[in-house]
């Protein structure tokens, strides 16, 4: 890019002594093996293996075209592929929190593990691109089964994969130490999920989905930037403070602030593209 000027770097957000303190404790944490099998809520943080996604290559018919003809309901469980098995063990980690309190009869309960597993199959198909009018009615099926809560909660999920193998990184390291219970784990991962909700709007402002920023806009999405994550990591710290005690706060704090750092670098790299 011609004449493209210096920009300013994304300035370093200030770290607490403690929070310091927390990450060589955390850090050590996560390098020691527990003593014990470790809490169920550790356990259920941990994602099963993703499904494979289908190979590509010259075949009889297309992997959109199959996909096309193909049932959007799970086989019985006579009938379930390896791939199914291991979609459904998926499905059932992602979609925990949701599959517990959904508000269903068991019949629609399993039609919603159905569409679940559905939707997954399409997100991973290499033509995911060509497949959109299949995802767009899976949709409106499962728009249709869930009330406006369930709703509501299935779409915060949607995207959630990042954010619950980070806290299923912090829950597992900290295990040893001060290990969250179930209930823990389900709150942080809903205050997440909230804050990164605003988040990804503020960053709207940015306008970092453009293919080319002047000089000027570069500056101006640094700042956006630089805010919106200060935002996100101190609402998100407020929320965790009433979730956890004081020793998983220092660790959370200290993590939390690491990811944020990484998160900020990529998005400083993002912008210098542009």
């Amino acid at each position: 890019m011609a004449s493209r000027r210096s920009e300013p770097a994304l300035h370093r957000p200030y770290v607490a002594v403690a929070a310091t303190a927390g990450l060589v404790i955390l850090l050590i944490a996560m390098g020691a093996p527990s003593s014990r099998p470790g809490t169920a809520a550790a356990h259920r943080a941990q994602a099963p293996a993703a499904a494979p996604r289908p190979a590509s290559g010259a075949a009889s018919k297309s992997s959109a075209e199959a996909r096309a003809h193909a049932p959007a309901v799970a086989p019985a469980d006579d009938e379930a592929s390896a791939e199914d098995r291991d979609l459904l063990a998926w499905v059932e980690w992602k979609y925990r929190y949701l599959l517990d309190d959904a508000r269903l009869d068991p019949a629609s309960r399993k039609q919603l593990v159905r569409l679940l597993m559905a939707r997954e199959r399409l997100v991973r198909d290499p033509d995911a691109a060509n497949l959109r009018d299949q995802l767009a009615d899976i949709e409106r099926q499962l728009d249709a089964l869930l009330g406006a809560a369930d709703r509501e909660h299935y779409r915060s999920l949607r995207e959630s994969e990042a954010e619950q193998h980070r806290l299923g990184d912090y829950g597992g390291g900290i295990d040893n130490l001060a290990p969250l219970d179930d209930d823990q784990i389900k709150k942080l991962l809903a205050a997440k999920l909230r804050r990164k909700a605003i988040f990804e709007r503020e960053l709207g402002d940015a306008r970092l989905d453009q293919p080319v920023l002047s000089a000027d806009d570069r500056a101006r999405a640094f700042t956006i930037v630089n805010a919106a994550l200060d935002r996100y990591r101190d609402a998100f710290l407020r929320d965790a403070a009433a979730i956890i005690d004081d020793q998983q706060m220092i660790l959370l704090t200290s993590y939390e602030t690491t990811e944020m750092e990484r998160e900020r670098q990529r998005l400083q790299i993002a912008i210098n593209a542009k």
